[in-house]
């Protein structure tokens, strides 16, 4: 069996257990699986003869293939289960519990092993395979084990420089930024990025991209100072 599981960035930073329902066909008890009225509502096929295959050709050439009237069973509900009308399952939502690793990417697939269907004639179950897929996160792009944002810094600290603040994912983060920093230079944050998978004390980088931003609307009294600057810088 296979579900999709929809996991935030954040639930991505650490190793966490999450409870998930899953439904699940099971036999139908009253008709034991037969889809039959009290399991012995049934007939043999007239068709295959209770064989659940079919000859078709004559001669040398001769072809076998699953009875298309009984589907290969062989024997044909007369009258089907009231409480599975004739399918011989019933569904069921179970809660199943599941670790999600630290630094589990977006694809990424976990396996339960057992926990999938049910198998023909009390044979084991199957496994259960959750496929993992991250929400789109509104501040940070993922690249792998790395993250990559834009981080907007007025001229004024792009210019002298200064510590501007971002909200991290887990922490709030203080940015250095150096003086004279140009727009889209980028700085690297290490060891803020996401866990490496499996080696969740390890972590990718955080890369942030500068976005300069120019005000629109001066007072006089900033025009003058900005006229001054420009003086000074022989311009």
């Amino acid at each position: 069996m296979r579900i999709d599981l929809q996991v935030s960035l954040a639930d991505c930073l650490k190793e966490q257990e999450q409870t998930i329902e899953v439904p699940y066909d099971l036999e139908c008890e009253p008709c034991n699986g037969t889809g039959a009225q009290d399991g012995t509502a049934l007939e043999i096929c007239k068709t295959c003869g209770g064989h659940g295959q079919v000859t078709m050709g004559s001669g040398i050439i001769r072809m076998t293939q699953t009875c298309g009237r009984c589907r290969g069973r062989g024997k044909m509900i007369k009258k089907s289960c009231k409480r599975c009308k004739g399918r011989g399952l019933r569904q069921e939502i179970k809660e199943i519990k599941l670790t999600i690793p630290a630094g589990i990417d977006h694809g990424n697939r976990l396996r339960l092993k057992g926990k999938g269907g049910a198998a023909p004639s009390g044979g084991t179950p199957g496994d259960l395979h959750v496929v993992v897929h991250i929400e789109e996160h509104e501040t940070f792009r993922r690249e792998g084990e790395h993250l990559a944002c834009e981080l907007k810094v007025d001229m004024i600290t792009a210019a002298i420089g200064g510590q501007v603040s971002l909200d991290g994912i887990d922490e709030d983060l203080n940015v250095e930024i150096p003086q004279g920093t140009q727009p889209d230079d980028v700085i690297t944050l290490r060891s803020q990025g996401m866990p490496r998978l499996n080696s969740p004390s390890s972590r990718g980088n955080l890369y942030v991209q500068i976005s300069v931003e120019v005000p629109r609307h001066l007072s006089k009294e900033q025009v003058a100072h900005l006229k001054a600057f420009r003086e000074l810088a022989g311009r």
